[in-house]
């Protein structure tokens, strides 16, 4: 048979850990509520400017072009002559 005062001591060893870890989670559930109460005010249903309110923020562009827009370096030179002009503008400047 076990000794009953070893029972004892470890029942009430467990239940000190038991209250403590409690103690903690309801301190950390508590922080939780006021942060969810904080992150879901926004102008509309608190006294906050607008300004203050949290919006999503623009996704970053997914590409990003190698190259810059015109002329690209290294790339011969092919003047427009006045012949070619005329015809495509229908001969308005």
């Amino acid at each position: 048979m076990i000794n009953k005062d070893v029972v004892i001591a470890q029942l009430l060893q467990q239940n000190a850990q038991q209250a403590e870890q409690i103690r903690l989670l309801t301190e950390e559930n508590q922080k939780l509520r006021e942060r969810i109460a904080r992150l879901e005010k926004n102008s509309s249903n608190s006294s906050k400017p607008p300004s203050t309110d949290i919006t999503n923020p623009q996704p970053p562009n997914a590409k990003k072009k190698k190259r810059k827009i015109g002329g690209q370096k290294g790339h011969p030179n092919t003047p427009v002559h006045c012949s070619t002009w005329t015809k495509l503008t229908n001969g308005h400047p």
